[in-house]
């Protein structure tokens, strides 16, 4: 087999790794250092203490430190609905979450290098299904993720309220520079990002060290 062709499988199979794509479960940063914001503590780490359907102003910087801004300036809130408090609890969430029925549409914006992001979601049903649009540094869409299908785990229901739930997030090569993020009623809990993503499956060594090889001489 020729050093070309091996070296233009290698380059074919890591483009196909460099694809934007959708996450749908928090166990894509497992094997990944990654950053998790869980909204129970404000950017100092002072422990937040909002009793049921409560809601307070979340400075847009709160947790620039940690390397993530929102702007306009959004809200911690204590939901008091019992059916978005069980379908917080499935997702290993507990009481305090963004951004309150006051927003509605609201930027993310990273300040250190980012290439997978994501939430748990807990949406109500009736009404229009959260959106993320994940952007490059010069504006370029990277990927749209919508919270429907494959998105959710399973649904919690009451008499006049029907909870969706589940993880939602996003990966690129690209570093993801912000994320646009609209909804209908719903809130975001458990920030988790990384500058990384897993590989899919690991190249031989060999592989990679003549692609790379490869790509020097071009």
């Amino acid at each position: 087999m020729s050093t070309r062709f091996l070296a233009a499988v290698a380059g074919t199979l890591i483009a196909t790794h460099a694809l934007a794509g959708v996450i749908s479960d928090a166990s894509f940063f497992d094997s990944i250092p990654s950053t998790l914001i869980d909204f129970e503590t404000d950017g100092a780490g002072s422990p937040l203490t909002l009793v049921d359907g409560q809601i307070s102003l979340m400075p847009g910087a709160e947790y620039a430190s940690l390397g993530v801004t929102f702007s306009p300036n959004i809200y911690w809130v204590n939901d008091q609905s019992s059916v978005f408090d069980t379908a917080q609890s499935l997702g290993g969430s507990l009481d305090h979450a963004i951004p309150s029925s006051q927003v509605n549409a609201f930027t993310m914006s990273f300040n250190v290098p980012v290439r997978s992001f994501g939430f748990w979601v807990v949406s109500n049903t009736a009404f229009a299904d959260p959106v993320f649009v994940a952007r490059d540094a010069s504006n370029n869409i990277l990927e749209t993720v919508t919270f429907t299908g494959g998105m959710i785990d399973g649904v919690v229901t009451s008499a006049n309220v029907t909870a969706a739930y589940g993880f939602m997030g996003a990966y690129s090569a690209t570093p993801i520079a912000s994320v646009t993020i609209t909804k209908g009623a719903a809130l975001f809990d458990d920030l988790r990002f990384s500058s990384t993503v897993p590989a899919p499956g690991v190249l031989p060594a060999g592989l990679l060290a003549l692609a790379a090889a490869n790509r020097r001489r071009r």
